[in-house]
């Protein structure tokens, strides 16, 4: 049972990781000009490697 919850879990965040990181593509490319994008991008990466860690 807990491996399941446990993979549950996971699932969850790598769910969540993809719709940040589709966001992101998203904001990038209707809005290529704005410098401040470049945060958004290295904090849905970040999470992206956290989850990949976990």
């Amino acid at each position: 049972m807990c491996f399941f919850v446990f993979t549950g879990i996971h699932l969850l965040h790598v769910f969540v990781s993809l719709v940040f990181l589709g966001f992101t593509l998203y904001s990038i490319k209707q809005f290529p000009s704005v410098v401040s994008k470049v945060g958004l991008a290295e904090n849905s990466a970040s999470y992206w490697h956290i989850v990949d860690i976990l």
